[in-house]
Order: C-alpha cells, then structure tokens, then sequence
C-alpha cells in the first residue's frame, strides 16, 4: 500500500517572536503586516499619530502651510482670485444690467409718456398740498371733468382736433415732425399712420382689408347668434 505524505509540523513562535516578525514588514499607512489583535492595533495607531504630530510640528510653515490664508481659485480657469475684489466685481456687473435695464426701458418710452408721468407726479404733489375736502365747483376738478371726452360725443373729433393743432402750436418748430394731412388712409391693425410723403396709393397686397373684413364678419355673426338665441 502507498504510504501517506508527511505533514509539517508548524510550532508557534512566542508572541514577542511574532510581534518582532510582524514588525520587519511594514504597510503603507505604518501598520505592521499581518492580523492584529485590537489592543495591537490601538498602540500602534496611537504610535503612528504621534510620530505624524511631531513631524507636522518640527516643518517649515511655509511647506506645511500652518496658518497660510485660503486660497480661492475660479472652477475653469484655476486662477487664484480675491474675494474681495471679486464681491466688487459682481455688485459692478449686477448694478451695469440694472443700468442698462433702466436705459432701455426709458428708451423704449416715449416722449408723451414721459410728459404724462412728469403731470401725474406734479398732480399727486399738488394734491398732497390741498385740504382733503373738494367743493363741487372746484376750478381743477371742473377742468378735469372738461377734459374728457365721452363716447358718443358729437363733438369728440372737433376736440380732438383742437387739442392736436394746439400742442403742434405748442411745440417748437426745430423739434417738430411733419405728419399725413392727406385723405384718410385704409384701416390697419395697428393704427399706424402713413408717413407725410404717401401719395394716396395703396400698394399693398390686400391683405389688411381681408383682415378688416374677416373681423366685422366676425362681429357681425356674433351679434346674429345672441340675437337668434334672445329670440322668442
């Protein structure tokens, strides 16, 4: 019959033996190789802080960076910035479109507007000033009452010639635009006027008088329906 292999017999060396084998290979964060039991690896550990301490603490600060300032760096460039000059920087650019926002509502205003904002806030200072009380025959607010133009006033479009020629008087010749003073114009969504040099000729393709027409049908049919359906 075959005879069975013989087997090794391993002895166990002393824990100091172990400990002095264990201590000839060393891995990267300084522990000893190998199992270690909790009380082992708490020394070490203890071991390992201290010795990092004392380096830390024998360096130069200028390597270590002890006490240096935080360095902010931009995300795409990685250039070193100053938040100081930065928060500067930002409250510039933030008032910058603020301004150009301002610019460019007051631009998008016209001159009227403006002139009718001015009256409005020299009313409501004028106003402020005046008892609280109002008489019926108030000299302002009988104006006021005057001046508006109702519907269905026959008078309406004398007034509002009136009240056109009187501020084109108003206004100085240097600074005044020449209108249309021709026969009136076809109709269009917008209500624009022809410029002061049309001849009278329509040129366009029809399309605004189709418009024009496709609406009052419109209103009309509306008118037909309500009617139809109030009907007895």
């Amino acid at each position: 019959p075959r005879r069975p292999p013989k087997t090794e017999r391993v002895a166990f060396a002393p824990a100091d033996k172990k400990a002095s084998q264990r201590g000839a290979r060393k891995m990267a964060d300084g522990h000893s190789a190998g199992v270690l039991s909790g009380a082992e690896f708490k020394a070490a550990e203890t071991k390992l802080r201290e010795e990092r301490r004392r380096e830390a603490a024998a360096m130069d600060p200028s390597e270590s960076g002890a006490h240096a300032a935080t360095v902010y760096r931009d995300r795409r460039t990685g250039k070193a910035i100053n938040l100081a000059d930065e928060a500067a920087r930002i409250e510039a650019e933030r008032e910058k479109k603020a301004q150009e926002a301002r610019e460019q509502f007051e631009w998008g205003r016209g001159t009227k507007q403006k002139e009718a904002e001015a009256d409005a806030r020299a009313e409501l200072k004028a106003v402020a000033n005046e008892p609280f009380a109002r008489r019926a025959d108030d000299p302002k607010l009988e104006k006021m009452r005057r001046d508006v133009i109702r519907d269905g006033d026959p008078m309406a479009d004398y007034i509002r010639q009136s009240r056109a020629q009187e501020e084109e008087k108003a206004t100085p010749a240097e600074s005044r635009r020449p209108v249309y003073k021709g026969p009136p114009p076809p109709p269009n969504r917008f209500g624009i006027r022809p410029g002061y040099r049309w001849d009278g000729v329509d040129r366009g393709n029809g399309w605004e008088q189709k418009l024009q027409n496709h609406a009052a049908q419109q209103v009309g049919l509306r008118n037909d329906r309500y009617a139809w359906s109030c009907a007895d």
